[in-house]
C-alpha cells in the first residue's frame, strides 16, 4: 500500500539555517553559483571549456483538474510533476518526483507578484520522504536553491485551475540527479490545496 506523507508549511528561515538556498528581493549583482562536477576518479576530469553558460528563461507550473504539468522554456523542458487528487473534498497535490542539480543553483523570480509552494530537502545523497520540507515563497520575494538540494518546481498556491509563472535562472548544462519517492520508498508528499 502506497505511504503518503503530508506537508506542513516550514519557517522559511530553514532554507537558510538548512542550507538550501536564500530568500531574497532584488536581483541586481545576483549571481548562480557554478561549481566543478564531483569526482573521485583516478583519471584527469578535463575541464578545460569551464561551465555551462547561465541561461534564463520563463517556467510555467500548472495545476489541472487532475495533474501537475511543469514547462521550463530556460533549458527546453516539460514533465508532469504530481497528481492532484480529490479526498473528502479537499483537493491534494501529490510528489513523488524531486531531483537536484549537480553543478549550479537555480533561481526563480515571480512573475505578477504571484505567491508560491515549493518543497525542498537538505543535499544529501541518503534521502528520505520525512526530510523534504515545504515553504511558502512570497510573491515579491525570489528564491534561490543551491546546487544539490533536492527540489520540484514551484507550485501555484491557488487550487487548479491555476498557473504559477516565473523567470528561472540557471546552468545552461542542468546535470541533475533524480528520484523517485514512489518507486524508491512507496511514498508520495502530499499537500492540501484549498
Amino acid at each position: 500500500m502506497l505511504n503518503i506523507l503530508n506537508l506542513q508549511v516550514s519557517d522559511n528561515e530553514l532554507i537558510k539555517t538548512k542550507k538550501m538556498g536564500k530568500i531574497f528581493t532584488n536581483l541586481k549583482n545576483h549571481d548562480i553559483e557554478k561549481k566543478p562536477w564531483p569526482y573521485s576518479g583516478k583519471y584527469k576530469l578535463n575541464n578545460t571549456y569551464g561551465f555551462g553558460d547561465t541561461v534564463l528563461g520563463l517556467m510555467h507550473s500548472e495545476l489541472t483538474d487532475d495533474k501537475f504539468l511543469v514547462t521550463n522554456n530556460a533549458i527546453d523542458r516539460s514533465d508532469i510533476a504530481g497528481e492532484v487528487k480529490k479526498l473528502n473534498n479537499n483537493l491534494y497535490l501529490q510528489l513523488s518526483w524531486f531531483n537536484y542539480h549537480i553543478d549550479s543553483s537555480q533561481t526563480f523570480c515571480p512573475l505578477n507578484a504571484q505567491s508560491s509552494y515549493v518543497v525542498l530537502a537538505e543535499p544529501r545523497e541518503n534521502i528520505k520522504p520525512q526530510d523534504f520540507l515545504l515553504f511558502k515563497i512570497n510573491g515579491n520575494q525570489n528564491l534561490t536553491i543551491n546546487p544539490g538540494v533536492w527540489h520540484t518546481n514551484p507550485i501555484p498556491i491557488n487550487p487548479p485551475p491555476s498557473i504559477f509563472s516565473c523567470l528561472s535562472i540557471q546552468s545552461s548544462l542542468h546535470v541533475t540527479v533524480d528520484i523517485d519517492l514512489k518507486d524508491f520508498f512507496n511514498y508520495k508528499l502530499s499537500i492540501k490545496l484549498n
